[in-house]
């Protein structure tokens, strides 16, 4: 294993359970920094990930945008507190990420429903205030819990440090491209992988949204990079084995956006 990004601990209150993260300095930022400026020197655009930046920085990111959270009245975790590279949230007990979910219930409806809502909704907000702050910055699968005690989707692990020179638009975009990956990398049946797809789509994404990403269909390295970067993630940091469902292209993409 290369490395990991954070170290994780439960710590047992007398009512409730904190949840301590430590972020740690990474060959993997260093890597990736690497394998984006390989990908993206052939692209007109850019990632949109600032892997320069410290446990520090992550740190401040994650404070930052979970407090914007919980000012906008977007479900996320109860945030107690941070110290550097250190961060202390209320455990969530009662939950299921969403990978989990689409990967092993049979009928997720309210589950779907709630995760189409919420990320519909840090959306507006973000566009509204014109705050890349405010948008998911690591915006794959299992960064949405659904909360059975709240019965709400809820947003987790903003941590990841966006670029300085890069647009609200871009970033926005980026991070559509990185959620449709994440569902494309379920191991599930084809109809129904497609099915949460289009869901995803046809809820959260408007006529100029699909056009922004229907653009990009030409620029093969950008996509490429996407999907080495999410499986070089889960194989190094969970261990797990190269899948080709998992770094297989979306085939249907086109008529998904059409």
């Amino acid at each position: 294993m290369i490395g990991r990004l954070a170290e994780y601990e439960v710590i047992n209150n007398i009512d409730f359970k904190i949840f301590h993260k430590t972020y740690l300095k990474s060959r993997l930022y260093k890597i990736n920094s690497i394998v984006s400026d390989y990908f993206f020197c052939r692209s007109r655009i850019f990632s949109h990930i600032d892997y320069k930046s410290s446990p520090e920085e992550k740190t401040q990111k994650e404070t930052i945008t979970i407090k914007l959270w919980d000012n906008y009245q977007i479900p996320t975790v109860q945030f107690f507190g941070f110290s550097e590279d250190q961060i202390f949230e209320k455990c969530l007990e009662d939950c299921l990420d969403y990978e989990d979910i689409f990967s092993n219930l049979k009928n997720p409806k309210k589950e779907l429903d709630s995760f189409l809502e919420l990320y519909t909704k840090i959306r507006s907000i973000a566009k509204k205030e014109n705050n890349p702050l405010i948008l998911h910055s690591d915006s794959h699968l299992k960064n949405f819990l659904y909360d059975y005690e709240r019965n709400s989707c809820v947003a987790i692990d903003p941590g990841v440090v966006l670029r300085e020179n890069i647009s609200f638009e871009e970033i926005d975009r980026n991070l559509l491209i990185f959620t449709l990956l994440s569902f494309n990398g379920l191991d599930i049946d084809h109809e129904l992988k497609n099915y949460y797809m289009k869901s995803f789509v046809d809820n959260v994404f408007s006529s100029q949204d699909k056009s922004n990403v229907l653009n990009l269909l030409g620029e093969k390295c950008v996509f490429e990079y996407f999907l080495v970067l999410k499986e070089f993630v889960a194989s190094t940091i969970k261990n797990r084995k190269y899948s080709e469902k998992r770094l297989s292209k979306i085939d249907n993409l086109e008529d998904l956006l059409s």
